[in-house]
């Protein structure tokens, strides 16, 4: 398989979580993050045409055929693989992991009380903002540990990928 270039920053979104009403999926032929709403009608990730072509593959086009990018498949292999997000667990974790980093122990207090009320999640967001130059610290850490996780990702699918700088503003729609 030949290097893909992936935008760093959707493949971001895309292990930062999901809200329940849409998947992403990286291209293994072109490297764009592709989304999916729960409103989309489809069966098959790799059947975006909804037809498979003579040779019985799915999912790729007729113009593919004459493979004018030299980056054709091998059989069998999937061209949509789906992109695993980080759930609720998960992003708990990351933020008890952030608040034992955090030195001012007035300010770890507070945030380790944030993760303890009813919800968290809006409950730490909201003691961030009474500490600006925390809350930048952890967007920070939170960016860097989304991109090490998704790079253990590619790597452990043995992908060739090369990450470039977000580039547009709406990422591709799958199909």
């Amino acid at each position: 398989m030949a290097k893909i270039q992936i935008d760093e920053g959707w493949l971001l979104q895309a292990f930062e979580g999901n809200d329940g009403t849409m998947s992403w999926y990286l291209d293994l032929e072109t490297g764009d993050v592709n989304f999916r709403t729960d409103d989309d009608d489809f069966d098959d990730l790799n059947d975006f045409d909804d037809e498979a072509d003579e040779g019985g593959e799915i999912g790729r086009d007729e113009e593919e055929d004459g493979d004018e990018t030299g980056s054709a498949r091998d059989e069998g292999e999937e061209r949509y693989i789906p992109i695993p997000w980080r759930d609720s667990r998960d992003g708990f974790r990351l933020m008890e992991r952030f608040v034992g980093t955090v030195e001012e122990p007035r300010i770890r207090d507070a945030l380790y009380e944030a993760l303890e009320r009813r919800r968290p999640f809006r409950s730490f967001k909201d003691a961030l903002m009474a500490y600006p130059a925390v809350r930048d610290r952890w967007f920070a850490y939170e960016e860097a540990d989304t991109r090490e996780e998704a790079i253990a990702w590619l790597e452990n699918l043995g992908i060739e990928y090369e990450l470039v700088p977000h580039m547009s503003k709406e990422p591709p729609l799958a199909g």
